[in-house]
């Protein structure tokens, strides 16, 4: 899937914007995975660093969704 989004051939800016925000969100995804994989890891009391990773996950999907809301009205 990385490589499929990472081949994209978008123009705009506003487009290259949100790619590059899916693309972030997908790494982080991976990391966040990583992070369930180990060992120690308890999903009913995450750490710091997983909360915080994955409320920045949510928070750039969030923007990418805005944003493709808006080009939507923008070019319907």
């Amino acid at each position: 899937m990385q490589q499929k989004m990472m081949q994209l051939n978008l123009k705009s800016s506003e487009v290259q914007n949100i790619r590059r925000q899916m693309i972030e969100s997908v790494f982080l995804s991976e990391r966040l995975s990583k992070l369930t994989q180990k060992s120690n890891f308890d999903i009913t009391a995450p750490d710091e660093g997983y909360k915080k990773r994955f409320k920045q996950l949510q928070n750039m999907r969030e923007m990418a969704r805005a944003e493709l809301d808006a080009l939507n009205k923008q070019y319907p």
